[in-house]
């Protein structure tokens, strides 16, 4: 059955690409995404043109699929919010080197030059 195998495949990605963001694999997570991408294109194609049966049938695995997307997307929600948390820091960081031993930031002292 064609919708039950671009499910399963999906599904597959999917869990693969949660495990390689997991691990901070970019690359692994670059090349998954892409090919997640297409399975996801072709499951779509799959259940428009299954029928309603098909459809019943394979219930359970497109609950899984749902799920697993949700907290793939839950995740590297939660992923990203920490990632701006530490650039957020390290501008933080950034901004506090600039400042001259007096108070003043360095752009200051160049404008005031000028």
């Amino acid at each position: 059955m064609e919708l039950k195998s671009t499910i399963n495949e999906a599904l597959d990605l999917t869990r693969r690409l949660e495990a390689a963001l997991e691990a901070h694999e970019q690359d692994l997570c670059d090349n998954l995404l892409a090919g997640r991408a297409q399975a996801m294109a072709a499951f779509d194609k799959a259940h428009q043109s299954a029928s309603s049966r098909d459809r019943r049938r394979c219930m359970n695995e497109i609950r899984a699929l749902v799920e697993a997307n949700r907290h793939l997307q839950d995740r590297s929600g939660e992923m990203l919010a920490l990632v701006r948390e530490e650039f957020r820091g390290q501008l933080g960081q950034s901004a506090q080197g600039q400042h001259s031993p007096g108070g003043e930031s360095t752009q200051a002292c160049l404008d005031r030059k000028a």
